[in-house]
């Protein structure tokens, strides 16, 4: 009987546990189907576990852009966070990385790695771009993309890098309205990117 009791509370800790995430990631699938359907999209769901749904994935093709929303996790351990991927595939890829962040109290902390491009004006004031290819981030960030960026109504990473462009923001979105905006943010930053190149 002693064994019983923890053995029994873990049990039921356990289940909590994979209900939760469960919940969650039903959300997370639902919002992605609808999304799908709304858009004519396809959606790919990957191997299962105790019921949870890995890799569910909408993806199709706007103007020749093949693209893809997929909810996605980084980092390792307890720094562990869900994040909610949408990207943007054209033909030829780009020499070059391009990244751009909404300016905030940690910005300094993205711009480690990468130099920081200077543009100038609003967009300088609300935006960090990062980049080694000054030239490369000039051409791809066109007015229609910077406003779209600014637009956006989340905190996210914008990245153009090898044939994708791509943004990325925290949390598994179950916005309807939300999905639409990267949507719209991806295709503007994938043209761009196109005619760029």
């Amino acid at each position: 009987m002693e064994v019983l009791v923890p053995v029994a509370s873990i049990l039921v800790v356990l289940a909590a546990v994979v209900t939760g995430v469960r919940w969650q990631h039903g959300r997370a699938r639902a919002a992605l189907a609808a999304f799908a359907v709304r858009r004519g999209f396809s959606v790919t769901d990957g191997g299962s576990l105790l019921g949870l749904t890995f890799d569910v994935r909408a993806h199709g093709s706007i103007d020749g852009l093949a693209i893809a929303a997929e909810p996605v996790l980084r980092g390792y351990g307890r720094r562990r966070r869900r994040n909610t991927r949408m990207s943007a595939r054209f033909g030829r890829p780009v020499a070059g990385r391009v990244d751009v962040r909404r300016r905030g109290m940690l910005s300094f902390v993205h711009r480690l790695g990468l130099p920081e491009v200077s543009f100038g004006g609003e967009f300088s004031l609300k935006a960090i771009v990062c980049s080694k290819e000054t030239s490369l981030a000039r051409a791809w960030l066109s007015n229609d993309v910077q406003r779209a960026f600014v637009a956006f109504p989340k905190d996210a990473l914008l990245r153009l890098e090898g044939n994708e462009a791509s943004v990325e923001w925290r949390g598994h979105s179950t916005d309807a309205e939300l999905l639409d905006r990267a949507l719209e943010l991806v295709l503007v930053a994938g043209r761009a990117a196109r005619e760029a190149n």
